[in-house]
């Protein structure tokens, strides 16, 4: 992985990946530190890692209350709950594919 394995955001991003049954939470977090690293959100959908549909279903259902009960990253509902639910093991694989190409890329 070369200079990768120094990169702070790459630490970050395997510790949190290591830190046992993934979240909701740690999943954003996840998405977070990937997000920074690349520039930003319309950054990380150019890269097309993964799909950008999956990528906005992930931040809708992570977000809502309704879709995800008490692991979601707010308290209370905002708006309309996604119409498509998304649970959390197809989050996690999301997300590690995600990293997967985000690693790959800093080779």
């Amino acid at each position: 992985m070369g200079s990768a394995a120094s990169d702070e955001n790459v630490k970050k991003a395997l510790r949190l990946l290591g830190s046992g049954d993934l979240s909701w939470v740690d999943l954003n977090r996840i998405w977070e530190v990937v997000e920074g690293d690349v520039g930003g959100e319309h950054e990380l959908k150019k890269k097309n890692w993964v799909p950008r549909v999956k990528l906005d279903l992930f931040g809708r259902n992570a977000n809502s209350s309704a879709a995800v009960g008490d692991a979601a990253r707010h308290g209370r509902q905002s708006g309309e709950p996604p119409k498509e639910p998304m649970d959390l093991y197809e989050a996690q694989a999301l997300i590690k594919t995600l990293v997967k190409k985000w690693l790959e890329s800093k080779k």
